[in-house]
């Protein structure tokens, strides 16, 4: 039996929900466990793939994808930077293939 990538697994844009919305609850968890501050000012690529996957998940058709995203959302919109920091990465990915 072949096992797919964690990769795989935590992909915004997978055909089943089911997996879309662990991502989502999984992010979820993430964000509550780090914060805004760990998360938004982080060195590596992380705020930048953060935010386009949660911001792919908050445009889900399933509602309880967009719920958890939008969740996520507003702790991540409690940051002072989050006005500078999410624009500049959600307009520059916008066409791309999910970073995850």
């Amino acid at each position: 039996m072949m096992f797919e990538r964690p990769e795989t697994l935590l992909d915004p844009s997978h055909r089943n929900v089911a997996v879309r919305r662990c991502t989502a609850l999984t992010l979820q968890k993430l964000a509550e466990l780090m914060g805004a501050p760990r998360i938004l000012t982080s060195k590596t690529d992380l705020p930048k793939r953060f935010l386009v996957s949660i911001s792919q998940l908050a445009v889900d058709s399933a509602p309880d994808v967009r719920f958890h995203a939008r969740n996520v959302l507003r702790l991540l919109s409690t940051h002072q930077d989050f006005i500078k920091i999410y624009p500049e990465d959600i307009l520059c990915s916008n066409n791309q293939v999910s970073p995850w």
